[in-house]
């Protein structure tokens, strides 16, 4: 702990993906911020078990479950029934006709979540800034996607985030700062069937290296992220 001589410009609670971002931003501009965390900081070459043959059967450090409540689910419209996710084990994943939601995870450590972080890196759609406006539910936003735009473009070169140059409702002020990443085989198995129903298939943008960014190596494709 600091000494009780220390003083601080701003004191910024739990370094997970709200507060991190939010303590950098402010010693960027020259400020003296302290962070206060819950949980250890984890050594990645020590505490986590991926270069190990069993590291399926371990999981990542300190996963704290927490209370939770969920809001009233919204009734999913049946005439998209098809959509639904499934599988030959198990069938529909879903066999409600209400939205179904899930569990959160918190994780206790320097880092917070963005410990379990897997890499997903979107935009949302610009038109779910206007949900109600376009299609009669929820609230807008009182922002609009391009009030977000160069943000989200600040952090994916932080981040080096790789994705396609065009992504349909999702326009961009400059490309991904890395190519995306070669479709797997059994995506290219998907892709295939995709172009027979006409659908477009397009790689994921991912927090995930596909190829050397500022001093560390591109991803090695072990799986262990999934």
């Amino acid at each position: 702990m600091p000494s009780k001589k220390e003083k601080y410009d701003c004191l910024v609670i739990g370094s997970g993906p709200g507060g991190a971002p939010f303590a950098w931003k402010l010693a960027s501009k020259g400020m003296s911020v302290l962070m206060l965390e819950a949980g250890p900081r984890y050594d990645p070459y020590k505490d986590y078990s991926l270069d190990e043959q069993d590291w399926e059967t371990k999981g990542f450090p300190e996963i704290k479950k927490i209370r939770h409540t969920f809001g009233k689910r919204q009734p999913l419209d049946t005439k998209y029934e098809s959509l639904k996710s499934w599988n030959k084990a198990s069938g529909k994943l879903n066999n409600t006709k209400d939205r179904s939601y899930l569990r959160y995870q918190q994780v206790s450590g320097v880092g917070g979540t963005t410990l379990h972080f897997q890499g997903e890196a979107h935009r949302l759609n610009e038109n779910a800034f206007r949900m109600k406006s376009l299609y009669g539910v929820a609230v807008d936003w009182p922002i609009e996607y391009k009030d977000l735009e160069p943000y989200y473009t600040q952090v994916e070169n932080i981040l080096g985030v790789a994705g396609p140059d065009k992504i349909p409702n999702r326009p961009r002020s400059e490309p991904y700062p890395l190519k995306p990443h070669q479709l797997s085989y059994g995506s290219q198995i998907v892709a295939k069937a995709c172009k027979k129903q006409d659908i477009e298939l397009m790689p994921n943008s991912v927090a995930i290296l596909s190829g050397a960014y500022r001093d560390a190596p591109p991803c090695n494709y072990c799986s262990g992220c999934v």
